[in-house]
């Protein structure tokens, strides 16, 4: 998307950046201010979700939904549970999880993300451009590397966490993992829970989040019929059904969707644990200095 942008061509009227991406859209004005006049369901937007420290004041965007990267696993294979990045990092201690399930465990194939969970257990901002700290992150999942089965697409683990076979705990997407834990039919809006074993935690220490964004291109042809679509997505049902079928939480739908989905916290993310999540902005020239270290670590022996 943010390639197509760049190149001057009117190939949308809304586009859906992540949080990361916004600061670079705004700095670079691809993006124009919003008529929130115009999308008046704006209201239904829970408070937490306005004014952004990306984007102060929504003039750019709306948050329409959200989630965070954290740990899912099979609980019939790790009865102990999980509760720490530590689970997955601490790799000299003979007894961690990643230890008693060396070659069971995967991360996911985006290296930002990747990086950013190995910098929480560092205790190390999320983003960072410090190159010490960035060098410690990559000698961490090197030695990480030797007891992992390996990286894998959300593909990949939405269909092996149920069986357990090749692996069963991988740093993944919540709304992945609800879409594992939940069947659902968007022709008739419901929702039932079928694997009680697929889990999904948090880490004490915090996750990375993503917000994603509806926000207008600067060249968008077709403003009234975008601002339209916005305020129809806000609509309080609307959202809802998209959580009910998607299994990603869409907060301005949230007081109707069931009361079951409203406290399941691999959807709704408690507010309590607002604090501890962070985000990433993502820019060019973060891409290429990650794109470095990551380029050690792929390189890097498995097991």
């Amino acid at each position: 998307m943010v390639s197509v942008l760049e190149t001057g061509a009117q190939a949308y009227d809304v586009v859906v950046p992540s949080a990361s991406y916004v600061p670079y859209l705004i700095e670079k004005k691809l993006i124009q201010p919003i008529d929130l006049d115009k999308i008046p369901n704006f209201e239904y937007i829970p408070d937490e979700f306005k004014d952004p420290e990306w984007d102060p004041g929504n003039k750019y965007t709306i948050v329409y939904s959200y989630g965070t990267t954290a740990i899912a696993f099979n609980s019939d294979f790790v009865p102990e549970g999980i509760s720490s990045w530590a689970d997955l990092f601490n790799v000299d201690n003979p007894d961690s999880v990643i230890r008693r399930h060396a070659g069971k465990v995967t991360m996911l194939t985006e290296s930002i993300e990747v990086f950013d969970s190995a910098l929480i257990y560092l205790g190390y901002p999320v983003g960072t451009m410090n190159k010490d700290h960035l060098e410690e992150a990559t000698n961490l999942l090197i030695k990480q590397k030797k007891y992992l089965y390996g990286y894998v697409s959300t593909e990949d683990y939405m269909e092996e966490l149920p069986v357990g076979s090749r692996y069963y705990i991988s740093q993944a997407w919540n709304g992945d993992i609800a879409g594992i834990v939940y069947d659902s039919d968007e022709r008739e809006v419901y929702i039932s829970k079928i694997y009680e074993n697929i889990k999904y935690v948090v880490p004490e220490e915090g996750a990375v989040a993503w917000y994603d964004n509806f926000a207008i291109p600067a060249n968008a042809k077709h403003l009234e019929a975008a601002h339209a679509f916005i305020n129809w997505f806000l609509e309080p049902p609307i959202s809802a059904i998209h959580t009910i079928t998607i299994k990603y939480p869409y907060p301005a739908g949230y007081k109707y969707v069931p009361v079951e989905i409203r406290e399941d916290p691999m959807i709704f993310v408690p507010k309590e644990l607002y604090k501890k999540l962070y985000w990433t902005t993502v820019t060019p020239e973060m891409q290429e200095l990650y794109s470095q270290y990551w380029a050690r670590v792929q390189a890097a022996p498995t097991g």
